[in-house]
């Protein structure tokens, strides 16, 4: 292994799928330059001589992590010494570099990127601290040498002496040992520091690297100073959250730039919006930002402690992992043809000729189509319960627009009484000896994390988690799909390119992974949709660690909302923003993208996105295939709801003018037999 991917695996905290948070962006940097130029200098193209580095040789070494350098060293004209590179290398190519790395140990099998692109050792590395080399060997992995080298008077493989020396110059050792650990082998790093002459010129360049010079603290302006968009008395700025909460966001952005202060009756948030705020959350969501306390109500009213969207630092990360599976889009793949086929039918009983409310029907389907995927029992007769349950819990303990009496009208508390007899449907149908031979679904995975580990996930919140998957579903897939519908009625020469895709697709036999990834089309659709239609506009959080973000000081314990859409509807990412354009995503900038965050930001990215995007996929694909619809009094302007998130109101209705009988609508063998289960009858 080149020592550039030994760094990379060194420098990752193995916890969280980041980069060591004690190790700052500037050694992270030098120390992957540092570990490039050791590596042409081990390949004898370069000499890493103190007063000058001295190209040997530019001949290729076929390697995409190293050539890149060696070409910039070769072009240069001018002389430099080692110093110059390291810093011009960590300025330029570092965070490529990392890319390149990242990407070649994952084809290798030592590394796995999770959907929310935290990067981990792959299960087998991380559990034998070893793993594969090119040449079929086993190694140990990086860090289990390096201790062994600092802790032992072993003498360390020639190779790993110089990532020793490296690792000391750059302050790796002090994000990996404690201050006691520290103490114990300083002697020791810097004898092994010593001892390799490519260690020490390295060493001693990443020394001589000056860090960036710190923002003076006269420059970054209290909270107090923190732009406060202007208010009613006493209601502040809560009749305009309450409302489209986005358009709100774009123009306070607009006007007073990526930070402001709002005020609603009895709260105040700090708000972080537009793309910079998207790209800095991002980075510090780990350390900076937390997601308890929105949560904590909302989960005691559920009779729960937790559950994965309330959790944070390690035991969220924990819990995302266990779950990952669950949430996976090979849950849906692995349902693929009943999950078609009861859409199909649901589609197969829409009314000819009728008005019909394009969001309930998306709801419906939606909300099918979780119950086979995610517990393995049919949920159509509990959507309304699942709406009237969860939405009254995020308008009583999250959002704070309804009173506590909300959750004790007999409405709310037949909705609660069904669904504990639905949940305890779904773990009867979960009882081991009903599930040999069935692919893990969610609750499977919820039942092996409780099984493990009944304190991290006790039987209490289970009933929440369960539920929980319905409310992600149909207060997302669900929405995007009525918007989608919407827009496609509205844009007819779309629905025909659409319609074609899907045809051309459904030609080659049934619906397949590949053949839903292949819906360019649709695809893009589905990206504008999202766009134009934020479904969650906002993230709320509290600010576990001070920061500094806008020129602006904002310290620990604030409300933080985050307006991750904000970008989405601004003319300077996306021109003429309030436009349906598809094209926008045919070849999407690295800014453009920066701004685009419909499935949220950072740690707590949605879990299921890349299911999500599957599902409506799928989803739409049966729609446009099965039937012809029009939109019932097209002329209307649409009216959109935004509580608990955004969604089309079921004024907004469509009507089927007919639909393909050339396919039978059929139910599958799998369909049957969950149905059966459900209902105590027999496979028909």
């Amino acid at each position: 292994m080149r020592v550039i991917e030994e760094i990379v695996i060194l420098i990752l905290d193995r916890e969280t799928g980041t980069f060591r948070h004690s190790l700052s962006e500037h050694r992270r940097n030098l120390v992957i330059a540092g570990a490039v130029l050791m590596d042409l200098a081990l390949e004898n193209r370069i000499d890493t001589d103190p007063e000058r580095l001295r190209l040997l040789d530019p001949t290729p070494l076929d390697d995409d992590l190293l050539d890149p350098i060696l070409a910039d060293i070769a072009e240069e004209t001018e002389a430099h010494d080692t110093p110059w590179w390291l810093a011009r290398t960590a300025n330029q190519s570092a965070n490529a570099i990392v890319e390149t790395a990242i990407g070649r140990l994952s084809d290798r099998g030592i590394l796995s990127r999770d959907q929310n692109g935290a990067v981990f050792l792959a299960r087998l590395v991380a559990r034998l601290h070893r793993y594969p080399t090119t040449v079929g060997e086993v190694r140990d992995d990086v860090e289990t040498r390096m201790l062994r080298a600092l802790f032992s008077d072993d003498i360390p493989d020639p190779r790993d002496i110089p990532i020793v020396a490296l690792a000391a110059a750059c302050s790796v050792f002090e994000a990996i040992l404690s201050s006691e650990d520290l103490a114990e082998v300083r002697e020791r790093i810097a004898l092994l520091s010593r001892m390799d002459l490519i260690g020490r010129t390295v060493g001693a360049a990443v020394r001589a690297v000056a860090p960036p010079p710190v923002l003076p603290t006269s420059e970054v302006r209290p909270c107090e100073e923190i732009p406060l968009v202007p208010g009613l008395p006493i209601l502040g700025n809560g009749l305009q959250m309450a409302g489209d909460l986005n358009a709100f966001f774009v123009a306070s952005y607009q006007r007073y730039g990526p930070i402001f202060r709002v005020r609603a009756p009895g709260r105040r948030f700090i708000v972080l919006a537009g793309p910079e705020a998207n790209e800095f959350v991002t980075k510090i969501s780990a350390t900076h930002l937390r997601s308890f306390e929105t949560y904590v109500d909302f989960n005691a009213a559920g009779g729960a402690h937790r559950v994965v969207a309330s959790m944070d630092g390690q035991e969220h990360l924990r819990m995302r992992k266990l779950l990952a599976k669950g949430y996976s889009p090979k849950t849906l793949e692995a349902h693929l043809d009943a999950v078609h086929d009861l859409t199909r039918g649901i589609v197969a009983a829409w009314p000819e000729g009728r008005p019909m409310g394009m969001q309930s029907a998306m709801r419906a389907i939606v909300a099918e189509q979780i119950g086979w995927i995610s517990t393995g029992v049919p949920a159509k007769d509990y959507v309304d319960d699942v709406s009237v349950y969860l939405d009254t819990l995020v308008a009583v303990n999250m959002s704070h627009l309804r009173p506590t009496l909300a959750q004790r009208l007999p409405r709310f508390r037949r909705a609660e009484r069904r669904l504990k007899d639905f949940v305890d449907n779904v773990l009867a149908a979960h009882e081991p000896e009903r599930r040999a031979g069935e692919a893990p679904d969610l609750v499977d995975n919820l039942l092996d994390v409780h099984r493990l580990d009944p304190q991290f996930l006790p039987e209490t919140d289970l009933f929440i988690n369960i539920v929980g998957a319905f409310f992600v579903g149909i207060d997302t897939s669900a929405n995007v799909c009525a918007f989608m519908l919407y827009s496609l009625l509205k844009h007819p020469d779309l629905m025909e390119r659409v319609r074609a895709e899907v045809d051309a697709m459904f030609e080659r036999g049934p619906p397949t992974p590949e053949g839903l990834g292949s819906l360019d089309v649709t695809h893009r659709v589905a990206m504008e949709t999202m766009r134009l239609y934020p479904i969650v506009p906002a993230l709320t959080r509290i600010a576990s660690n001070s920061f500094e973000f806008g020129g602006y000081s904002v310290p620990a314990g604030e409300n933080i909302l985050v307006g991750s859409s904000v970008g989405s509807h601004l003319p300077e990412c996306f021109p003429d923003p309030e436009r349906f354009d598809i094209e926008r995503w045919t070849a999407p900038s690295r800014e453009v993208r920066k701004a685009y965050a419909p499935m949220g930001l950072g740690r707590h990215r949605c879990l299921g996105a890349s299911l999500a995007e599957q599902q409506i996929a799928l989803t739409m694909a049966t729609i446009v295939r099965e039937t012809e619809i029009v939109l019932e009094k097209p002329d209307r302007v649409p009216k959109i709801r935004y509580l608990p998130v955004r969604h089309l109101d079921d004024s907004t209705e469509m009507r089927v003018l007919h639909r393909d009988t050339t396919v039978p609508v059929r139910e599958s063998a799998r369909a049957q037999s969950v149905s059966a289960l459900h209902t105590g009858g027999r496979p028909r």
